[in-house]
């Protein structure tokens, strides 16, 4: 059972107000956002004044900030993010500790989303439900393409959510909001959304 989908990549090529009208009719989308403090100029990763114009719409939308470079290096470190409206707006931010253990991780236990490849070793050691934890090896976040929805959505009865990369046109440097529409469209069927407190969908 799914109960949210997390589309990732969304960047300078979309516009914001775009992705209001697609969560509008897709309630269950959430939006993945690719942040470092000094992004490039490339797909999948925004300029720092497409985040902003982002911001100023976020309560009409259901946002996950992926943390990059400094930023990641910051939470993993145990210190403050610097942007506390980027802090405040998005629901989860996403650090991967697959190289690292994260022994600040329950100062946030309602904002972090752990990604790791090493579930076997590691989820002893941290006390975070398993909603937080985000792995191509566990059913609550799984990472898939676009063209993987329909194993993985009937391998499974148990509850979780899908993060999925893809979507991009010829050029290899747009976002196809419209390939987009599509997969939301054949996985509806799918999606449950989830009201207990420890799934925010």
């Amino acid at each position: 059972m799914v109960s949210k989908i997390s589309i990732v990549g969304v960047d300078d090529s979309v516009c914001p107000q775009d992705l209001i009208d697609i969560s509008t009719e897709y309630p269950f989308v959430e939006w993945g956002v690719n942040l470092c403090p000094e992004p490039e100029q490339r797909p999948e990763y925004p300029s720092a004044e497409w985040i902003d114009e982002l911001l100023q719409c976020s309560e009409k939308l259901r946002l996950r900030g992926i943390l990059h470079s400094r930023w990641e290096a910051d939470i993993l470190d145990g210190y403050s993010f610097e942007r506390p409206d980027i802090w405040n707006t998005f629901q989860w931010l996403q650090v991967d500790i697959s190289k690292k253990m994260l022994e600040s991780v329950n100062l946030y236990p309602n904002k972090l989303i752990i990604r790791t490849d090493q579930i076997p070793s590691f989820k002893s050691n941290i006390l975070l439900p398993r909603d937080k934890i985000f792995s191509c090896f566990d059913y609550c976040g799984y990472s898939i393409l676009e063209n993987d929805v329909d194993w993985i959505c009937s391998d499974t009865k148990q509850p979780f959510w899908i993060s999925v990369d893809g979507f991009r046109s010829d050029d290899n440097i747009t976002m196809d909001l419209t390939k987009v529409c599509k997969f939301l469209d054949n996985v509806e069927m799918f999606v449950r959304p989830l009201r207990h407190k420890s799934w925010r969908v």
